[in-house]
């Protein structure tokens, strides 16, 4: 037994007490499933710590100091109880003859004391008991007959002492059957940590099984998500190349309708130069008459000078028959120039029109990227529009070219008139 002065059993959590002191065994010499064999009882009387086990065990608790079995920072006194019973059990056996009941009680009980030096003096006591008893069985056998009173005597303190001794081999038969009890409690106890430990085992593995079916289902609701990631993606792939497909489409129909507007717009720029061209003929043929009208203004002047005789009226219609061919002249230059002009126009129509045609092949591309075809519709009428108002322009320069014609004609009539 071990007590703890100072403590309180109401006050101290007694599992934690309990635990404590097993790991001081432990720190102390015994083996953690030495120190589990040990069964403690905590009694009230400051803190009494009463042990119960096998007998080596024990007799290893007591061979520990109690200086080194501290629990919650109070030393406990030494295991002194048991011993002194044992102890005490000896001295009384010395008194008369020892059995073997008397002798295994107090083996039994210096043993559960967990003292072996009280349990080797407690047999010592034992058997110097017997040697007293034989010496003085014999004083008795050789004083029979002097000391009959004192024989009588003895052998009623021998019957009381018997008396004594059947009592104390009862007490240590009570003993032996409390110890098988407390065996088979003991037994009983360990049978049951095994349930207890075969049971936390079978928990363990149904906790390591519910573990195992969880990572399962968590894999399998995993693979799930991801296969349904995956679906997602797919449909949203598909969705991107319908999308693709369909701006595809669109573009190819912009581009179509690009090549259309470049294709009119090429027509309208040949049906200009042909116009130009035109023109330019015209204005040739225009030309042409001038000069021919121009020679003969020539020849009507060379005849007048001939015809004439008066040399200063010749000269004068000469003068302003050159005037007149000179105008002539002016206005084949002009229509020249007209022609030049036109000629230019129709380049300046001719790169124009090239220019809208890249321009528009531009736009047919900005269209394919960005599927925008009105804006090439409204540069293909704009450039219609300019093309337009070029032909126009172009007629005017011919009208103009016409009104120069007219004008160098009206003024070679008035000369031959003059003439």
């Amino acid at each position: 037994m071990l007590k703890f002065d100072g403590m309180s059993l109401k006050e101290i959590d007694q599992d934690k007490f309990k635990d404590e002191l097993r790991q001081r065994f432990v720190e102390n010499g015994l083996s953690p499933k030495q120190s589990n064999k040990i069964h403690i009882e905590l009694r009230a009387g400051s803190v009494c710590a009463v042990m119960r086990g096998p007998t080596n065990v024990l007799s290893t608790v007591g061979s520990i100091d109690p200086s080194k079995l501290h629990v919650m920072g109070c030393v406990p006194k030494a295991m002194a109880w048991l011993a002194e019973q044992a102890l005490s059990l000896g001295q009384d056996l010395a008194g008369g003859a020892a059995t073997a009941m008397s002798k295994g009680a107090v083996a039994f009980a210096a043993g559960a004391a967990g003292v072996v030096g009280a349990a080797s003096a407690a047999l010592g006591a034992a058997d110097s008991a017997e040697h007293d008893a034989a010496a003085k069985a014999a004083q008795q056998a050789a004083a029979q007959k002097e000391e009959e009173k004192r024989k009588s005597e003895e052998q009623a303190r021998k019957a009381e002492k018997e008396k004594q001794i059947a009592e104390e081999a009862k007490a240590a038969e009570d003993a032996s059957k409390a110890a098988e009890a407390e065996a088979a409690a003991k037994a009983a106890e360990e049978e049951a940590t095994r349930k207890t430990q075969e049971e936390e085992a079978r928990k363990k593995e149904e906790e390591a099984k519910a573990a195992e079916d969880a990572k399962a289902a968590e894999a399998a609701r995993l693979v799930e998500e991801e296969t349904a990631a995956k679906a997602a993606q797919e449909e949203t792939a598909r969705k991107a190349e319908e999308e693709q497909s369909r701006k595809a489409e669109e573009e190819r129909k912009a581009a179509e309708e690009a090549r259309a507007a470049e294709e009119a717009a090429k027509a309208a720029e040949e049906q200009a130069a042909r116009k130009a061209e035109e023109e330019r003929v015209a204005a040739e043929e225009e030309a042409r008459k001038v000069e021919a009208d121009a020679k003969a203004a020539e020849e009507a002047k060379a005849a007048e000078e001939a015809a004439q005789k008066a040399e200063e009226e010749q000269a004068r219609k000469a003068e302003e028959e050159r005037k007149a061919a000179e105008e002539a002249k002016t206005a084949e230059e002009a229509a020249k120039f007209a022609e030049e002009e036109a000629a230019q126009k129709a380049e300046e129509e001719r790169i124009a029109a090239e220019e809208g045609a890249r321009k528009a092949e531009e736009e047919a591309k900005a269209a394919e990227e960005a599927a925008a075809t009105k804006a090439a519709e409204e540069e293909a009428a704009r450039k219609a529009e300019e093309e337009r108002i070029a032909a126009e322009e172009a007629k005017r320069h011919e009208e103009q070219a016409k009104a120069v014609e007219e004008q160098a004609a009206a003024k070679a009539a008035v000369g031959e008139a003059a003439r």
